[in-house]
Protein backbone atom coordinates (compact mmCIF):
# COMPACT_ATOMS: atom_id res chain seq x y z
CA UNK A 1 0.00 0.00 0.00
CA UNK A 2 1.36 3.37 -0.52
CA UNK A 3 1.97 5.25 2.29
CA UNK A 4 2.33 8.86 0.30
CA UNK A 5 -1.35 9.92 1.28
CA UNK A 6 -3.96 8.93 3.96
CA UNK A 7 -6.21 6.61 1.52
CA UNK A 8 -5.24 3.57 3.91
CA UNK A 9 -5.04 5.04 7.02
CA UNK A 10 -6.99 3.21 10.13
CA UNK A 11 -10.92 3.61 9.73
CA UNK A 12 -10.70 2.89 13.74
CA UNK A 13 -9.77 0.65 16.44
CA UNK A 14 -11.61 -3.06 17.16
CA UNK A 15 -12.77 -3.00 20.63
CA UNK A 16 -10.11 -5.31 23.10
CA UNK A 17 -13.00 -7.46 23.94
CA UNK A 18 -13.84 -8.17 20.40
CA UNK A 19 -10.63 -8.98 19.38
CA UNK A 20 -9.95 -12.92 18.17
CA UNK A 21 -8.04 -14.53 20.13
CA UNK A 22 -7.14 -18.11 21.89
CA UNK A 23 -5.50 -19.41 24.85
CA UNK A 24 -3.55 -22.62 25.61
CA UNK A 25 -5.35 -24.11 22.29
CA UNK A 26 -6.40 -27.87 22.47
CA UNK A 27 -3.74 -29.12 20.30
CA UNK A 28 -1.10 -27.40 22.10
CA UNK A 29 -0.28 -25.76 18.47
CA UNK A 30 -0.79 -22.46 17.34
CA UNK A 31 0.81 -21.39 13.93
CA UNK A 32 -0.36 -18.21 11.66
CA UNK A 33 2.26 -17.57 9.46
CA UNK A 34 0.75 -14.71 8.25
CA UNK A 35 -1.97 -16.97 7.46
CA UNK A 36 -5.72 -15.97 7.84
CA UNK A 37 -6.34 -16.17 11.35
CA UNK A 38 -9.83 -14.72 11.54
CA UNK A 39 -12.40 -16.94 10.47
CA UNK A 40 -14.49 -15.52 7.65
CA UNK A 41 -17.77 -16.01 9.72
CA UNK A 42 -16.04 -12.71 12.23
CA UNK A 43 -18.21 -9.70 11.63
CA UNK A 44 -15.09 -7.61 12.37
CA UNK A 45 -12.62 -6.14 9.26
CA UNK A 46 -9.38 -6.96 10.56
CA UNK A 47 -7.32 -7.12 7.35
CA UNK A 48 -7.36 -8.30 3.88
CA UNK A 49 -4.10 -9.69 2.78
CA UNK A 50 -3.44 -13.21 3.99
CA UNK A 51 -0.65 -15.66 2.48
CA UNK A 52 -1.28 -19.02 1.20
CA UNK A 53 -2.70 -21.53 3.50
CA UNK A 54 -0.21 -24.29 2.93
CA UNK A 55 2.16 -22.32 4.89
CA UNK A 56 0.38 -22.53 7.77
CA UNK A 57 -0.81 -26.01 7.22
CA UNK A 58 2.76 -26.78 6.81
CA UNK A 59 3.77 -26.11 10.18
CA UNK A 60 0.64 -27.58 12.08
CA UNK A 61 1.83 -30.76 10.21
CA UNK A 62 5.45 -30.49 11.19
CA UNK A 63 4.60 -29.94 14.70
CA UNK A 64 2.07 -32.12 15.18
CA UNK A 65 4.62 -34.86 13.37
CA UNK A 66 6.21 -35.27 16.76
Amino acid sequence: MSGGDDAHEWKGYIPWDEMPRVYDPQSGVLASANGRIIPRWLQIFHHTEWEAPWRTDRIYRVLESG
